[in-house]
């Protein structure tokens, strides 16, 4: 009906009263009013869409369609700042999904695609489709709607084993999308995947399609820590390596291994002078590795471990180094997945990590934040919009799964493409049929195949820590001590000692040179180094410095500074035993256990093995100097900062991690030669008399206690330096090293007569730099 308006009448007014003209004309089932030249059209009939009604042309269906979405916008208030409704320029079926139709309208300002998307639930009535999805246009002054009036999605999907069995093609095929296509995961595409639901989403249905398409094509690593692996256990035969329930020290330990190996394949293209692994050479070319860690979120849940237990029984003993461990391997499991997730790709191995949420506090506590920026996303069943905000880059355009949401429906985004609907395939026949329709198609690995668990658990099993002694039976006889009086003269022994021969002054330490030496100084030992371990190339000609902060330890004697090395070449000095507490010797030389967990960097590795045998440092801090070759802000050959690997190392051991930045070069002493501080300057030492022989300290019966000497940094020894005299204070003896004194611990309170020289207070011990 074209209905002509007088007397100021105006098509705004007469659509604001439709309820009411609708009612009037006898409660039509379905009214629109839309503007014409003159006036108004009314178009009056039965619902468009109803199953009864059938339109003889399109065009005429797509007129209502037209008018409902108007009609629509303009209700919920969707309208630009004149107050009409968004446009619609063109509608048409999808080819593929004829149930779903695709619009296109007009976006004006001041509308916005996130405004339209939050009145989806609203439109749902007003426009009678059940399915709505609003997505971005090609033009930024347009939006694309997608609807139905049921939901088109097919529930639920079975797999299409022809499809997930072609091996022709590298895409994993795993669900359905809006418009009935299949969706697949492409490696080429993608580098890595991240796949979230909660219980119930359907993630084990959709983790399970993804791994037998993973099986027929690649090599697979499954990592199920918190639920045993219950969900893959049919793919157990085709493996290359399973890690299953309470085994998070061998995850640690795998993951490991996948970094190693990822470095061995980055190798393999520098070699081949090629960027990929797909350009390698047929018969040098890896297979492509697949990594499935399940429940990732539980599994990297911080670990807190107390203090070493006072208690010697071995239970307590034995839980405590396994927490221990365990939090040492979710620092393994971290650095790996970090190191992979920026390297990997060209190395041809993927992650898939699934879990119930991603949060920002697990991410942030294990430095992991480039999840969300090198991961396709994955998002199963009902979420918050918190959660969802976690998982997506932008939440605000992913596309409205609907009130109720069926088991395996989802949301799938790419850094390439739009978020998109989907909905996951899924065996009808379990387990039992994945393992026949895999077995069909793919022999089972054969022993040496396969990674031995049990190998990468024994690298570890050793750290343990146990509780020696003996446990006595409560039951034993208990022994009365027998106490016997000794008569001095019958035994022959002379007990008498005149203290007054050794009761000179007291006197205060000028100097450390001034300690009297203890026992010997640590012997020379060619002790193998780092460039002699399998797998580590020669870093030795790093001049990182560091220092080492510890706590105070209660009347400790001060501490002699080490002698600097003669050279560059001998920065790094070879020890084969570390001094008494309060003297550090260390170097690239340290030995390492060949079953210590190698962080790839070899002075990582040996502030391991050192730190490890000295719990008493608690931080240790990085000097990053600009004129040092070896920085700690460089990166690796995979694009993970020195700094990060550092940090991990000492982080498992529990030490604490700093980076003095010195990178200014105007704070360095430029005439200074070599790596150290510019505040550490260089002293000159006399060469050493034969017959010159370090004063003993005094002893008394009540030994007085006087100031400490203040600590003398490290510094380079520089003989040629004439201004050098007999008086001259020097950093070390001038000795040769295996000649240096070292200092005894500090004795205890109730054994005074091995006092060395006392300190008032607690003594600072010095920071001493490598």
């Amino acid at each position: 009906l074209k209905v002509r308006l007088f007397n100021g009448v105006t098509a705004a007014e007469v659509k604001s009263k439709q309820e009411v003209i609708r009612l009037a004309m006898g409660g039509v089932p379905w009214l629109r009013i839309t503007e014409w030249d003159y006036g108004v059209e009314m178009l009056v009939g039965a619902v468009p869409r109803a199953e009864s009604v059938q339109f003889a042309s399109p065009v005429s269906l797509n007129r209502c369609d037209e008018l409902d979405w108007e009609q629509g916008f303009l209700d919920n208030k969707l309208t630009a700042a004149d107050g009409s409704a968004p446009r619609m320029l063109s509608i048409a079926p999808l080819e593929s999904n004829p149930k779903v139709t695709r619009a296109e309208f007009t976006l004006p300002s001041p509308l916005s695609l996130a405004k339209v998307k939050e009145f989806i639930p609203k439109l749902r009535p007003a426009t009678g489709n059940a399915y709505i999805d609003v997505m971005a246009s090609d033009d930024a002054t347009r939006m694309v709607i997608q609807f139905s009036e049921t939901n088109p999605m097919p529930f639920p999907a079975p797999m299409l084993w022809a499809e997930t069995l072609d091996t022709s093609t590298e895409v994993i095929p795993v669900a359905s999308g809006i418009d009935g296509k299949t969706i697949g995961f492409n490696p080429k595409a993608i580098a890595h995947q991240l796949i979230l639901g909660g219980s119930g989403s359907g993630k084990s249905s959709c983790l399970q399609v993804f791994l037998c398409g993973a099986l027929v094509r690649a090599d697979v690593i499954v990592i199920d820590t918190i639920k045993g692996g219950a969900d893959f256990a049919f793919a157990k035969p085709w493996l290359k390596g399973f890690i299953g329930h309470n085994k998070l020290i061998a995850a640690g330990e795998v993951m490991m291994w996948v970094r190693a190996e990822m470095l061995r394949r980055a190798a393999l293209n520098a070699a081949a002078g090629v960027g990929s692994y797909r350009d390698l050479p047929a018969d040098v070319r890896p297979q492509h590795l697949y990594v499935f860690i399940d429940e990732f979120n539980q599994m990297m849940e911080p670990i807190t471990v107390s203090k070493e237990p006072a208690s010697s029984d071995p239970d307590v003993v034995a839980e405590w180094g396994t927490s221990n461990l365990e939090k040492q391997a979710q620092a393994k499991v971290a650095a790996a997945v970090k190191a992979l997730t920026t390297g990997a790709r060209s190395a041809g191995i993927t992650l898939l990590l699934s879990g119930q949420s991603l949060k920002a506090d697990l991410t942030k506590a294990h430095n992991l934040t480039g999840i969300k920026s090198n991961y396709a996303r994955i998002a199963l069943g009902k979420m918050s919009w918190g959660d969802l905000a976690s998982a997506f880059k932008d939440s605000s355009a992913l596309p409205d799964l609907g009130p109720s949401i069926p088991k395996g429906r989802g949301i799938w985004e790419t850094d390439d493409d739009p978020a998109v609907a989907f909905q996951a395939w899924f065996a009808p026949g379990g387990q039992d049929e994945m393992r026949d329709r895999v077995a069909a198609v793919l022999p089972v690995l054969r022993p040496d195949e396969q990674l031995n668990i049990a190998d990468f658990e024994a690298q570890v099993s050793a750290q343990t820590p146990v509780a020696f002694g003996q446990i006595l039976d409560p039951d034993d006889e208990d022994l009365d001590d027998e106490v016997t009086e000794l008569d001095p003269e019958a035994l022959g022994l002379d007990l008498s000692f005149d203290f007054g021969s050794f009761d000179k002054a007291d006197t205060a330490a000028d100097s450390e040179a001034d300690a009297a030496p203890f026992g010997d100084a640590p012997a020379l030992a060619d002790i193998p180094s780092f460039s002699e371990r399998a797998g580590i190339e020669d870093e030795l000609d790093a001049s990182l410095a560091a220092s080492f902060s510890r706590a105070p330890l209660d009347d400790a004697p001060s501490v002699p500074s080490l002698p600097a090395p003669d050279s560059e070449d001998d920065l790094f000095l070879r020890v084969s035993a570390a001094p008494a507490p309060g003297a550090l010797l260390l170097g690239a030389d340290i030995p390492v256990p060949e079953a210590a967990p190698v962080t790839g960097l070899p002075i990582a590795d040996a502030l391991v093995a050192y730190l490890r045998s000295r719990p008493e440092v608690e931080a240790v801090t990085f000097v990053d100097r600009v004129d040092a070759p070896y920085r700690v802000h460089d990166e690796d050959d995979i694009g993970v900062p020195f700094a990060d690997t550092l940090q991990t190392a000492l982080e498992n051991i529990g030490v604490d991690f700093d980076i003095e930045d010195a990178r200014s070069a105007e704070t360095s002493d430029e005439s200074l030669d070599g790596p150290f501080p510019a505040d550490h300057a260089p002293t000159t030492s006399p060469e050493p008399d034969e017959n010159d022989v370090a004063p003993l300290p005094s002893i008394s019966a009540e030994p007085q206690r006087s100031e400490a000497p203040e600590s003398t940094p490290l510094t380079r020894r520089t003989d040629e330096d004439p201004a050098a005299g007999p008086g001259s204070s020097s950093t070390h003896s001038g000795a040769p090293l295996g000649e240096q004194p070292v200092l005894s611990p500090a004795a205890s309170d109730e054994d005074d007569w091995f006092m060395p020289p006392t300190t008032k207070g607690k003594p600072v011990i010095p920071d001493i730099d490598f």
